[in-house]
């Protein structure tokens, strides 16, 4: 007895406002890099050459995000997960960078406490690839909410370095 052929499975698609929310996250941890990129104001109580080259990795960070292209081009799971890794790869790079600036000794407690937050951001994001990448949409979604508090967290010890978010990435 002959088998009809069987249809074949799709993988699961994201609906238009859930796929471009998530990489959106993904996206402020990235394009704003180090969270952060230009002062706006906040007066940088770090030493003028540890915050010039800090502000040069994220300046090349967000150019490197940037290049990467439009979340629109996202439109499954699977490049949620492909998009957001390498987002995530880039700010592993750069909190790696940072690490290796040896801030002044006032600062460095401040310092560290902001690449602390930084990584536990990087974490969250990471969480989110892991979730796209198996497929779990409502994941993705919870996991958004995780990755937004954890940028902000970032963003607000990074600023008194004058490292703070840029317009427009929180």
């Amino acid at each position: 007895m002959r088998m009809p052929p069987r249809r074949p499975i799709r993988p699961p698609r994201m609906r238009p406002a859930a796929r471009s929310s998530p990489l959106l996250v993904l996206l402020a941890l990235g394009a704003a890099g180090c969270f952060g990129g230009s002062s706006h104001g906040a007066s940088s109580q770090a030493s003028p050459s540890f915050h010039s080259q800090a502000l040069a990795i994220c300046r090349r960070t967000q150019q490197e995000v940037v290049a990467l292209g439009a979340p629109s081009t996202v439109t499954s799971l699977s490049d949620l997960a492909t998009h957001g890794a390498k987002v995530v790869a880039l700010q592993r790079a750069e909190l790696g960078q940072l690490r290796a600036l040896r801030p002044p000794a006032s600062d460095a407690s401040q310092v560290q406490a902001a690449l602390s937050a930084m990584e536990a951001a990087i974490a969250e994001g990471t969480n989110l690839v892991a979730f796209a990448r198996a497929g779990n949409p409502a994941a993705v979604t919870a996991q958004q909410k995780a990755v937004t508090d954890a940028v902000a967290a970032a963003n607000r010890a990074l600023q008194p370095l004058g490292l703070n978010t840029c317009a427009g990435a929180s």
